[in-house]
């Protein structure tokens, strides 16, 4: 069976890719347009938000389509390149050691080129907002190139199947689009956000070739892959525990429950305020239900969880 990249590691690709200089400072006019609502609007909460987030759902759909079109076709890329026998590993991590020398020193001027659709008219439909995404999606790569080439690169080099390629690209739609749906669904505090990260582009440049180049030197010395493996191993390793320590398990599932839901209030008391808001409270409750759950039985973490591991590590 073949191994692929684990979905997170697309999914923290695509957050860095919106985190970009090339996407984020252009979030709110995305926002604008698609939205059909003015920049004061969003920035004020007097746009229609069910409106706003209902579009850019779509709008993130659009691009979604064709990320995840790009994968299926770079993944018969992996039988061409599969011919390389010993020299796969190194060939590919230096291309991505070579992406990442490009995010941070701009290496190669011919990756910037970029062909933008300009849409003149707003989208007055979902089915304009998703023409909208997909031209984002196909206009913009190249801006956003080094990161989504690592990815697709990932997706095909090891001769994965379709299935998988299309999962990964999937996976660093999701990070790249769930921003702009938290954006569009609370812009007058996520404008704020966006305003002090657009303050720092050489922190995200540097974080994005930075984890680029880590990620091309374990591929180029196959540790990257053995990464996978040894995730898949821990699954199973997590769900035999589980089975053969049942106790053991609820009490150690309670105390991480305790100590994830426990420091917030806790630091708010510290700090004079009030211990629960609406969004710690609801968590809070959630770690509860969770930990009843354990003890009647209803609930078993470890085998979940190692269910999950073993997907991680296809």
């Amino acid at each position: 069976m073949s191994i692929v990249p684990s979905p997170w590691l697309a999914f923290g690709a695509g957050l860095l890719s919106f985190a970009s200089p090339c996407v984020l400072p252009l979030v709110p006019s995305y926002l604008s347009f698609v939205g059909g609502a003015s920049y004061r609007e969003l920035a004020t909460g007097n746009a229609d938000r069910r409106v706003i987030v209902w579009r850019t759902a779509w709008f993130v759909l659009g691009f979604s389509i064709v990320f995840v079109a790009f994968g299926m076709l770079f993944s018969r890329a992996g039988y061409l390149i599969s011919h390389l026998g010993a020299w796969i590993n190194p060939t590919a991590g230096a291309i991505i050691v070579f992406f990442g020398l490009h995010t941070l020193f701009d290496l190669a001027k011919v990756l910037n080129v970029e062909r933008r659709v300009r849409i003149a008219r707003r989208p007055a439909s979902v089915v304009g907002a998703t023409a909208v995404g997909m031209a984002f999606g196909a206009g913009w790569s190249p801006c956003i190139g080094p990161i989504l080439g690592t990815i697709l690169f990932l997706a095909g080099y090891r001769g994965g199947s379709v299935g998988q390629a299309a999962l990964l690209l999937a996976a660093y739609a999701l990070g790249l689009g769930a921003p702009f749906l938290l954006t569009a669904c609370a812009f007058a505090r996520a404008g704020g956000v966006i305003e002090r990260l657009k303050r720092h582009p050489r922190a995200v440049r540097i974080a994005s070739g930075a984890s680029l180049i880590v990620v091309g030197l374990a591929v180029a010395f196959g540790r990257f892959f053995r990464l996978t493996g040894s995730i898949t191993a821990g699954g199973y390793r997590l769900a035999r525990w589980s089975a053969a320590e049942p106790v053991a398990h609820d009490v150690v599932f309670t105390i991480v429950c305790l100590a994830l839901a426990v420091p917030g209030p806790a630091v708010r008391l510290a700090a004079g305020k009030r211990a629960f808001t609406p969004l710690n409270a609801a968590f809070g409750i959630a770690m509860v239900g969770v930990t009843v759950s354990l003890w009647i039985g209803a609930l078993d973490l470890g085998r979940l969880l190692g269910a999950w591991l073993r997907f991680e590590g296809i």
